[in-house]
């Protein structure tokens, strides 16, 4: 799926690719990781601003006023929009990497680790604090001394789940090579301690990784590490078959989906010029995602005329959409009503790709307006076609 500006994108969403032998620790081996630098890359001060109003005011991201740093550092949650927008990039990734592949198997390992001597130098260790809370300062540490050793340990990364699997997994495949393992999960990291001065008990960031654990002989895992780069940089824009016993190769490839959705947002978001007000020419803010990764596809509102028919003009319109599987926002059930203009600067911030118009017009010879995101331009449409219309776009989208 190549989207424009890859390279900016892949930075901020901090794709890895790592190769290393299976019987070495999982963090030892050629390591090549892409920079971090988040959003600071993605843009100037201003624009981040401008990001970070319009993910909260159009309800991408929730839970209070998050700064740059915060949102890096997965201290928030996700609003209406942003679930929908991940859960679009989420399929988007497992089409890619599960679905049309033969020697790739899904899984789903456990959030604790069954083995701490194979965490990080820092693990987060899964410890409740509650009944620690009434004691006195100087019991709490005499306390932990003894659970801390036998407590769990939260992942940071997929990769150590994935290789428990691989016995069982060579088992299935009937032991040849090359195949993979796929994961999306959850994984957690602590946040700095200056941004925990005085909080109990201290902040756990989260975010949601999208792993692919390839294994294959030592003779091509060079190759296949050049192939599986270049192939998941082309993304983000968009061994041996016998039975002879090896110690096998492992390339790891992870990205960080909530980067990557924040990487999304700020590059789709764009000021264009928008039609005159009393002369003057406005700038219009235009969240232009990608088709297949916008949230909303059609947003579908009402005209002047008679309400009630209206409205079930609109209810028979939006039920039939969602049938085929396209994400409708019903306009037509708010009740603070604007100007169009107002509705229209509303719908383009979030990102929606047409804005459908039903009038007292439809109810005398079917005809609506379905307005594009990307162009601002309306086209009449019948109510009946406005369906295989919507349909026929999207699925051509999907080759952008």
């Amino acid at each position: 799926m190549p989207l424009r500006n890859t390279r900016q994108l892949l930075v901020a969403a901090g794709d890895t690719v790592t190769g290393a032998s299976a019987e070495l620790p999982p963090w030892v081996g050629r390591h090549r990781r892409c920079s971090r630098r988040g959003l600071a890359a993605a843009g100037t001060a201003h624009k981040q601003d401008s990001l970070l109003r319009l993910c909260q005011e159009r309800h991408f991201i929730s839970g209070g006023a998050p700064s740059h740093t915060s949102l890096l550092q997965g201290g928030h949650s996700l609003g209406p929009l942003g679930v929908e927008l991940r859960r679009n990039l989420l399929s988007q990734w497992w089409n890619s990497v599960v679905l049309h592949r033969e020697q790739v198997l899904a899984i789903d390992t456990a959030l604790q680790l069954p083995n701490p001597s194979i965490a990080p130098e820092a693990p987060l260790l899964a410890i409740c604090t509650q009944h620690l809370l009434g004691l006195p300062p100087q019991q709490r540490g005499t306390c932990l001394g003894g659970p801390v050793g036998k407590c769990g340990v939260l992942r940071h990364e997929l990769l150590y789940g994935a290789l428990m699997e691989y016995v069982p997994s060579m088992e299935l495949l009937n032991k040849k090579l090359p195949f993979g393992l796929a994961e999306i999960g959850k994984c957690f990291h602590p946040i700095p301690e200056v941004a925990n001065e005085g909080t109990i008990p201290p902040r756990i960031g989260e975010r949601t990784v999208a792993s692919l654990v390839w294994f294959i002989s030592p003779k091509s895992s060079g190759q296949w590490q050049d192939y599986w780069l270049r192939h998941r940089l082309q993304w983000w824009q968009k061994a041996r078959d016998g039975r002879k016993w090896v110690v096998p190769h492992v390339l790891w490839v992870s990205g960080d989906l909530d980067r990557g959705l924040l990487a999304y947002l700020s590059d789709a978001l764009q000021q264009t010029e928008g039609p005159p007000v009393r002369g003057r020419y406005q700038q219009r803010e235009v969240l232009k995602l990608h088709p297949t990764l916008a949230p909303i596809k059609v947003a579908v509102d009402m005209g002047k005329g008679p309400t009630g028919e209206l409205r079930l003009v609109c209810q028979g319109l939006s039920t039939e959409l969602r049938e085929h599987g396209v994400y409708v926002w019903p306009g037509y059930q708010e009740s603070l009503q604007g100007s169009l203009e107002q509705l229209y600067t509303k719908y383009d911030q979030m990102g929606v790709l047409f804005t459908v118009l039903v009038s007292e017009a439809t109810l005398e010879n079917g005809l609506l307006q379905a307005r594009s995101r990307d162009t601002a331009l309306k086209e009449t449409v019948h109510v009946s076609k406005l369906k295989d219309f919507l349909l026929t776009y999207i699925a051509a989208a999907t080759h952008l």
